[in-house]
């Protein structure tokens, strides 16, 4: 309980202190308010019954797509270009980041959800995502998709005052917002 009210405190701090008033915070979706990458985990064992059936060959990979099964490059762009606008329909809300981000929105600050979602793994990634972001009642003042994985132009573009796609990505792995609310 003791740390939950610290880190309670410590994201009050963070946000006026730090933030100041009135920035525009830009957050990622994909692995910070959603678990990404714990479903695509999900989907790849299934998929990899149907290819090899060989199962997770490098536990210690980087990531799910780059050497932790043995798929080749083509299968994994197969994969994606087949599958990814049904798996983001599906995808899990982290516990808390509704309401740390309505917390941000309700002190003055502009959020921003960045994401880099594009064709030919979506076919439709702004209708996807919105029709998403709707159901989850995420509130936000805009979506912006990338180009590419280096959100840093877009950013540069909306004037993004701070990008907090690892700080949220790490705080939400770790401490969940939702029982602040009775203390």
């Amino acid at each position: 309980m003791r740390n939950l009210i610290f880190f309670y405190y410590l994201l009050i701090f963070f946000d006026i202190m730090i933030l100041g008033d009135n920035m525009r915070i830009g957050i990622d979706i994909d692995n910070v308010i959603n678990d990404f990458d714990a479903k695509m985990l999900e989907e790849y064992k299934k998929e990899d019954k149907n290819k090899r059936n060989n199962g997770i060959i490098n536990p210690y990979a980087r990531h799910i797509v780059q050497g932790m099964f043995d798929w080749t490059e083509e299968e994994v762009h197969e994969f994606f270009c087949n599958n990814m606008e049904r798996i983001a329909k599906d995808l899990e809300l982290r516990e808390g980041a509704k309401e740390y981000i309505d917390k941000l929105l309700d002190a003055g600050h502009e959020i921003y959800l960045i994401s880099h979602r594009v064709y030919p793994h979506y076919n439709n990634p702004l209708e996807v995502t919105e029709k998403w972001l709707k159901d989850k009642k995420i509130n936000y003042t805009k979506l912006v998709l990338t180009k590419s994985n280096d959100k840093s132009p877009e950013c540069l573009e909306n004037k993004i005052d701070i990008n907090k796609e690892e700080y949220a990505s790490i705080f939400f792995s770790y401490v969940s917002l939702s029982s602040w609310k009775s203390n």
